[in-house]
């Protein structure tokens, strides 16, 4: 009997789309950083061109009865081998990014068999059943990709992808030809083409499909690598991290876009292996199909990972200060759901009543977590923490490792805000706040940028990064029991200095993070905000900033606005001059200067530090004076 032919121009199109983009999904992507670091996009492109060269090249020769072909018998028995160690790879990379992203508890031999169950269910139904499943469900993984990337040029710094090179011209061009690894999968899907129909072109089929496949993979990549510095090497591997963490909304997107594309690609390879092998897909009969269904029916009516709300405390602040009796003493604000945060008649009771507090002191978070949970008897959810505050004596002595420990653990959000104080345990035992029940919500909005005008707002991914960035250094804001005033100046992970108001105000300027800053000049009164990010001009041995600001007059005469200006340009000049000879570049002036060297190596042996601490560092503000309105 004649075989029926499934396969039109939009499913061949999906296969080869999303075989050459399904890897994204997966660690490989950060193989490529550690091969040519800030140039991995470069490496991608370079392999993408010689893939498709090559790509086009093969369809250009390709016979029209392929199947007909002497080779044809030893392609199918390739195809085999193949598919079944791509699918073993694809099985466990699967369940692993499912543990470490969502489900920690559940173990890899259930996750493999939620997956395998899954794509098995769609493989036993047929030809039909494998094609439609990829013209129905590619289109919405690409969906996931463009909103994951949209998302990631929030945090999008273009001067992250210099030196432009990377590794080296080598690593970028020669070690580089390994990422063709990513479309490996393409050469052994031949045996779908003598299904296709015969309105089909295959040949412009496939070419379109791989060329939008490849534009995919270096986008993807530019914009995970504008994310953070080359010294991040990708946090974990994965270059979609970041949206893991981030929310619900997109960890939930990430792990919908890992869930589809394995099992799509487990069901090809499935389908693939069975029809190479005398078509044993076949020859099951549907009574297995409606067996697999109902077992994976059994799979989803649980969950190792299931917590139940009355069982949880959910810690809403994190205090970190030196210990006695151990390297740290972790202080844990835990919400009281049952209180609220006043008495009758608006009276506020003494204390904070509507959180709970638990001190512990260990050598680690995560035994600190346990000494907690035999103490309240529940389990303790981070993922709802809005602060964590340091101690200054701790971040004296340096807070790189307690931080990168936050960033990694799972359910700590990569936006938790950070912050100084004299003593963590103290500020949080202080925290009473009166116009507010919520003392989350407390946290929240006292943490924005418009509400901390002398002081800057930190984020746990912002500090992490500066901390690796050789190219710049952190700030975190001080707090004490009434505002959030002031700023730690670090060297790396180490603070160095404290600054005021002033200085804060100064920073902020010049990072081009004011909102709404009060300055009062001559007899008048002015509200200061950036327009756009300063401009950063390096030549020889001078660097000139020059921050556009948008001033308006509240109080007073619009002649004053000459003091303003020469007012804003000394304290600006001053804290760049006066951090500089403390080896600090709080905001990054040598992300600019790291588009000036080729590779990585020059950067590194160039001694950036040094060269900003002999610099003669000038500002010069750009005005802009509106009204009040």
């Amino acid at each position: 009997m004649k075989q029926r032919r499934y396969l039109g121009k939009w499913e061949l199109g999906s296969i080869v789309f999303h075989l050459c983009t399904a890897k994204l999904f997966t660690r490989y992507p950060g193989t490529i950083t550690e091969i040519s670091g800030s140039a991995g996009w470069l490496s991608v492109l370079f392999s993408g061109i010689v893939f498709l060269a090559l790509l086009f090249l093969a369809l250009r020769f390709l016979p029209r009865k392929i199947e007909k072909t002497r080779p044809w018998q030893i392609y199918r028995g390739a195809v085999v081998i193949y598919w079944v160690f791509a699918a073993v790879f694809a099985l466990r990379g699967g369940a692993s990014l499912l543990r470490e992203a969502a489900y920690p508890h559940s173990p890899d031999w259930f996750l493999m068999l939620f997956l395998l169950l899954g794509a098995l269910g769609t493989a036993l139904c047929g030809a039909k059943a494998v094609y439609r499943m990829h013209s129905l469900l590619v289109l919405p993984v690409g969906v996931i990709l463009a909103v994951l990337m949209l998302f990631g040029l929030r945090n999008a710094e273009v001067y992250n992808l210099a030196p432009l090179f990377g590794g080296g011209r080598a690593s970028v061009f020669v070690r580089g030809l390994s990422t063709l690894f990513l479309y490996l999968d393409i050469p052994f899907i031949a045996l779908l083409l003598p299904q296709c129909r015969p309105e089909t072109d295959v040949k412009k089929t496939v070419s379109v499909a791989a060329v939008l496949g490849v534009a995919v993979n270096v986008a993807v990549l530019l914009i995970a690598l504008m994310g953070q510095p080359f010294e991040m090497d990708l946090r974990l591997g994965i270059p979609l991290y970041r949206p893991i963490k981030a929310g619900v909304a997109l960890g939930s997107l990430y792990l919908t876009g890992v869930l589809v594309s394995t099992m799509l690609y487990l069901a090809l390879a499935l389908y693939l292996m069975g029809t190479s092998v005398k078509g044993v897909i076949k020859k099951c009969s549907k009574i297995s199909t409606v067996l697999l269904c109902v077992l994976l029916c059994l799979t989803l009516s649980g969950c190792y990972d299931s917590r139940e709300v009355e069982k949880t405390a959910y810690l809403i602040a994190l205090g970190i200060d030196k210990g006695e009796t151990a390297d740290y003493r972790y202080t844990f604000q835990i919400s009281n759901h049952l209180a609220s945060g006043g008495g009758e008649d608006g009276e506020q009771e003494e204390g904070n009543q509507g959180v709970t507090h638990a001190v512990e002191e260990a050598d680690s978070l995560y035994l600190a977590l346990s000494n907690l949970r035999s103490r309240i008897g529940k389990e303790p959810e981070l993922s709802h923490i809005k602060v964590v505050v340091f101690s200054k004596e701790l971040a004296r002595e340096g807070l790189a490792k307690p931080t990168e420990l936050l960033l990694q653990e799972r359910k700590i959000r990569p936006d938790t805000n950070l912050c100084l104080a004299e003593s963590a345990q103290a500020f949080l035992f202080g925290v009473k706040p009166t116009l507010e029940q919520s003392t989350a919500r407390y946290y929240a909005l006292t943490f924005q940028r418009r509400f901390s005008p002398y002081a800057p707002v930190t984020e746990l991914q912002e500090f992490v990064t500066d901390c690796h960035n050789s190219g710049r250094d952190p700030v975190l804001p001080i707090a004490d029991d009434e505002r959030i005033w002031g700023m730690g100046i670090f060297d790396g992970g180490e603070m160095v200095d404290e600054g005021d108001d002033q200085d804060a105000m100064a920073y902020k300027l010049l990072a081009g993070e004011a909102e709404g800053l009060t300055v009062k000049a001559g007899e008048s009164v002015f509200l200061v905000k950036n327009r756009k990010k300063p401009k950063i001009k390096i030549e020889s041995e001078s660097i000139y900033i020059m921050p556009a600001l948008k001033v308006t007059l509240l109080e007073g005469n619009a002649e004053d606005t000459a003091i303003l200006n020469a007012m804003l340009e000394e304290k600006m000049t001053n804290f760049l001059r006066e951090t500089a000879a403390l080896s600090v570049d709080a905001i990054g002036i040598g992300n600019h200067a790291r588009k000036y060297y080729l590779t990585q190596e020059d950067w590194t042996n160039a001694d950036w530090k040094q060269q900003l601490k002999k610099a003669s560092i000038f500002t010069k503000t750009g005005f802009t004076l509106g009204d009040m309105r």
